[in-house]
């Protein structure tokens, strides 16, 4: 019984320690809608704050996503112990209300914070690491921002 609850307890307390991720400044060049929920978004980082670069996007002119709105992959096993609904797949709301987010942006001069979770992004051929997939996006009020989902946290 004390195993048991051991182990209870660690896959309870450690599950935040699934999350990470980071974000950065962009510009939003150009968001196609390929669908209600495929989209091509194409953005341009801004240089980091204080020498930070993000990294997915860091050494990158121009950043790529092609995404959809997919269960995430990854340990779903976990999902059961986890109910904070911040962590699981974006739902089509959330996905929807991100798109439009960006879609304001769209050309203007102005940067908003675009970024990830978990693993928010799977490069889609190693020579080109600036281009990614993503299979969910959820706009987040803090910090305000957009952010990518790819693999369950």
């Amino acid at each position: 019984m004390r195993l048991l609850t051991l182990f209870l307890t660690l896959i309870l307390f450690s599950a935040p320690a699934f999350a990470g991720g980071s974000g950065q400044d962009v510009h939003v060049q150009k968001l196609t809608l390929l669908s209600d929920t495929d989209y091509i978004l194409v953005v341009r980082p801004e240089p980091g704050k204080n020498g930070y670069e993000d990294p997915y996007m860091g050494d990158c002119k121009q950043f790529e996503v092609h995404g959809t709105l997919q269960r995430l992959r990854g340990k779903y096993w976990l999902e059961w112990f986890i109910w904070w609904k911040a962590r699981g797949t974006p739902t089509k709301e959330q996905h929807l209300a991100a798109l439009a987010y960006l879609k304001k942006f769209e050309g203007s001069a102005k940067t908003i914070l675009f970024g990830w979770i978990g693993s928010g992004f799977e490069v889609i051929d190693p020579r080109n690491p600036c281009i990614v997939e993503s299979r969910g996006l959820r706009l987040l009020e803090d910090p305000d921002g957009v952010f990518s989902f790819f693999n369950a946290i």
